[in-house]
């Protein structure tokens, strides 16, 4: 497993892989969008769920990472886009829209940019 020198790492989910690499989630409060920045730079990808629609903590964070740091989830049944509402896995169309949209550039340049960053992450090297 990954050790990280973050010091907000506790704080975080993290799921590590063969490569080494991994992903943070359930940011929900989350960390200081400064650690996450310098996470980005050590190669850490960020999940982003459809809750981002609702919440002002994952739109910061999205829109201060690269896109090449990002990953779609679901997260179903929990983290939906409205609160109360059972989420469901088509709703990561809805996170790829809000990054589109906070990022200014098309969900498909989003679909096909997560697409590249999860087989980058999933891949054994």
């Amino acid at each position: 497993m990954r050790r990280s020198r973050l010091p907000w790492s506790s704080a975080c989910h993290s799921m590590c892989t063969a490569a080494a690499q991994a992903i943070m989630s359930s940011m929900r409060s989350g960390p200081p969008a400064a650690y996450a920045e310098r996470a980005a730079r050590e190669g850490y990808f960020f999940s982003v769920p459809p809750s981002i629609e609702r919440s002002p903590h994952f739109q910061d964070l999205v829109r201060r990472l690269p896109l090449e740091s990002l990953l779609l989830e679901s997260d179903a049944p929990a983290l939906p886009p409205r609160a109360g509402e059972r989420n469901v896995p088509a709703n990561v169309a809805i996170s790829c829209a809000a990054i589109a949209r906070i990022k200014g550039v098309t969900p498909d340049v989003v679909a096909a940019t997560t697409t590249a960053n999860a087989i980058r992450l999933f891949t054994p090297r």
